[in-house]
């Protein structure tokens, strides 16, 4: 999953910041999981999952930006 978000995150052109606010969570939450130093748990598991799923066909823009939560 580590790389699926991180993947996810450049694509859309997206900080760490951005992205972390997209999903409802702190920037350094989100880097821990990104270096895989945390799991999420699994109700943060599921909203990670809907924001790539919904990000996946979006353009390599900030206009595609969906929110996991």
């Amino acid at each position: 999953m580590r790389a699926d978000i991180i993947q996810t995150r450049e694509r859309l052109g997206l900080s760490q910041r951005e992205a972390a606010k997209a999903l409802g969570i702190s920037q350094g939450y989100l880097s821990r999981v990104e270096a895989g130093v945390h799991s999420p748990r699994l109700h943060l598991e599921a909203a990670i999952r809907s924001w790539i799923a919904d990000n996946s066909n979006s353009p390599s823009d900030r206009r595609g930006i969906k929110g996991g939560r």
